[in-house]
């Protein structure tokens, strides 16, 4: 009789953030024999978030299927976010958690050692990342990428600026503009990664913040490529978990914005914990002043503590390459989750 074999389904939200570090264990997965089906929303597709050309020549092992939310591909998700959490519900997530075998994680073992073994308490925890390898990643990349790498060519080594808050969050006017006038003031170079909202109001004030002549604004960049560039001397960030990792895998200080969700403790982490960051403090009403900006790029390039923060990021930068490296903790569990599917499914490779 012919044994079947080991196949698994991957669901995951058609956001890059998500779809990125889900292909990238697929791939892993797929290059173990583990046969995978990789799904997402049609909308992904729409997008083109996803490069269904490359992923189907490089892993066959990968079959793309994509499903209807019952909503029109047109619908702008990012602007009705807060309608889409607010259906998730905390008692379905814990209800469902009976049912979970291991909880597997973006991250590795000697980055968070403790809170691996306390959740282990109550369900097998994996760490398998860092999951931000950008040979693995196959998303939609713009023209921007390629100038992005080549301005950067031109720029001496930890001199610039490197400012993106995710896809989903959307500064005010206000903040925009505070960020540009410490930019200004300080004197630095920059690389701003704005979407098109927040870069038609900005070139609508250019004769007013000619700070833009210092830097390069693009609506899209290959963040991990610009991360690793030696120009780069910091990132500002607000602290999304991919973005965290990311920075953590480049051996790059964060200036830490966070938002909402897992964003302020994951700033927590990379300040409090990681030692790696500065946290930019709002005022009442939530906008961080211009001033506050500049000290926290001051503290980060040329504080009594920056050469202390670099040092602890590249610490941790090389602990991530063991991490994943043949042998490492995560590669360890990889092979491990592997050989459990095999096992309670009686199946192959």
């Amino acid at each position: 009789m012919v044994t079947e074999q080991v196949h698994v389904l991957m669901v995951t939200l058609p956001f890059h953030g998500h779809i990125n570090p889900m292909l990238r264990f697929a791939k892993r997965l797929a290059s173990n024999g583990v046969l995978v089906t990789f799904a997402t929303l049609e909308v992904a597709r729409y997008k083109q978030l996803l490069n269904t050309t490359q992923t189907d020549d490089e892993c066959p092992e990968i079959h793309l299927e994509f499903f209807s939310d019952g909503l029109s591909l047109e619908l702008n998700r990012v602007e009705h976010v807060d309608l889409m959490l607010a259906s998730l519900t905390l008692e379905d997530s814990i209800h469902s958690m009976e049912k979970v075998k291991w909880v597997l994680g973006s991250s590795f073992y000697e980055l968070e050692a403790d809170v691996v073994q306390s959740m282990s308490f109550f369900k097998p925890v994996l760490p398998v990342g860092p999951l931000t390898s950008s040979v693995a990643a196959e998303v939609n990349t713009c023209n921007s990428r390629d100038s992005c790498l080549e301005w950067l060519d031109e720029k001496p080594p930890s001199s610039v600026v490197y400012i993106a808050f995710g896809s989903v969050i959307v500064l005010t006017q206000k903040q925009m503009e505070n960020i540009a006038m410490a930019l200004k003031n300080i004197n630095r170079s920059f690389l701003w990664v704005m979407k098109p909202s927040e870069r038609e109001y900005l070139e609508k004030k250019n004769d007013e913040l000619p700070f833009l002549e210092k830097g390069l604004v693009v609506s899209w960049c290959d963040q991990e490529k610009v991360l690793r560039h030696q120009a780069v001397s910091c990132f500002m960030s607000h602290c999304g978990w991919n973005s965290t990792l990311e920075a953590v895998v480049a051996g790059v200080p964060v200036i830490a914005f966070p938002e909402w969700i897992d964003q302020p403790t994951n700033a927590k982490l990379l300040v409090d914990v990681f030692k790696m960051g500065v946290r930019m403090r709002p005022e009442d009403d939530g906008i961080v002043t211009k001033e506050e900006v500049e000290r926290c790029i001051f503290e980060i390039t040329d504080g009594p503590r920056a050469s202390e923060m670099k040092k602890r990021a590249m610490d941790l930068r090389e602990a991530a390459k063991k991490a994943v490296a043949d042998g490492g903790s995560s590669d360890r569990n990889v092979d491990h989750f592997i050989s459990e599917i095999i096992n309670q499914s009686g199946k192959t490779l």
